[in-house]
């Protein structure tokens, strides 16, 4: 009887170590080259860099909607990827984008 259990736990290691360094690393490369290779990320921070030449980069601290107090968030945001974020503002009734840089003019 000993012998069994000790041959099906020798079979649990071995599959578990097989899943663990061979089968896991293959998987998460995988699942990386295809995240990396669809442009997702890189489109979205392209489109974030093009914003304040196509639609003005004036952002004033009223379109920060409660970001005035410490430890807020932003409720506008629209995109937010890398270093960029991109919010939407209302102005006169109208929507647009504006790229948030911290440093709001008033």
């Amino acid at each position: 009887m000993l012998k069994y259990i000790l041959t099906f736990l020798a079979g649990v290691v071995s599959a578990s170590a097989l899943y663990i360094f061979v089968l896991k690393p293959m998987d998460d490369r995988v699942s990386w080259q295809g995240g990396f290779h669809s442009g997702m990320v890189e489109a979205q921070f392209d489109m974030a860099r093009r914003i304040p030449s196509a639609l003005g980069s004036d952002l004033h601290r009223a379109d920060l909607l409660h970001a005035d107090s410490p430890g807020a968030v932003l409720t506008n945001v629209f995109l937010q990827v890398k270093d960029a974020t991109i919010l939407v503002v209302e102005r006169n009734g109208v929507k647009t984008l504006r790229d948030y840089d911290s440093n709001p003019k008033d």
